[in-house]
């Protein structure tokens, strides 16, 4: 999900629970910058982006364990 995502989300809930939704990225690994979109692109790109997607789910369990 890029900024543009989070941004018509928003606009679709009341505005009490923008607080609610985040990025992938900006969970993960503290950055405001959306998950690379390999779409159209190399394999070496899908490979990326599936170590990137990887990576930050091994540490939102980790986050969400310490919770």
């Amino acid at each position: 999900m890029e900024h543009f995502h989070l941004v018509e989300i928003q606009k679709r809930l009341p505005y009490a629970n923008w607080r609610r939704i985040h990025l992938f990225n900006e969970i993960c690994f503290g950055e405001k910058t959306g998950v690379p979109d390999p779409s159209g692109d190399t394999g070496y790109m899908y490979a990326h982006t599936l170590r990137h997607l990887e990576e930050g789910c091994v540490i939102l369990v980790q986050k969400i364990s310490k919770m």
